[in-house]
């Protein structure tokens, strides 16, 4: 009689501790997840980025992988590979046309924008935060 009681108590802790504890977890998912993809941001524009840049851009990095990776590899398979290479690198050697630079130019100009208006919206609502806490 006294293990199956403490068996319904054990349960039921468990069970109370599940529903309290599931609404924590999911808070602490969101956040890691919120940090990791920041960090992630963080380290392609700081380290990344310029490495492809100085390589002459993501279709000459993906050319000279996919060569590497045909070497290494041999026979027929290789073959295929290297044509893959080849079809990426395209004309040019994966070089912006003026019109194409113009156009990312512009819509990193529009990306930078919006990041200011959300710096400014975030700003916003810690003030008004702040203000509802002092009342």
């Amino acid at each position: 009689m006294a293990e199956e009681q403490q068996s319904k108590e054990s349960g039921f802790v468990s069970t109370v501790a599940k529903r309290e504890l599931a609404p924590l977890v999911a808070t602490a998912a969101t956040a890691a997840t919120g940090y990791a993809l920041r960090k992630a941001t963080e380290v392609w524009e700081q380290k990344l980025r310029p490495k492809v840049q100085e390589k002459g851009g993501g279709r000459a990095v993906a050319r000279e992988t996919l060569e590497t990776a045909a070497e290494k590899v041999g026979g027929p398979a290789s073959d295929k590979i290297t044509s893959l290479a080849e079809k990426v690198g395209g004309e040019g050697g994966g070089q912006k046309s003026p019109a194409q630079a113009g156009a990312s130019s512009s819509s990193n100009a529009g990306r930078e924008q919006r990041q200011r208006q959300r710096e400014q919206r975030r700003q916003e609502r810690s003030r008004a935060i702040e203000r509802a806490g002092s009342s």
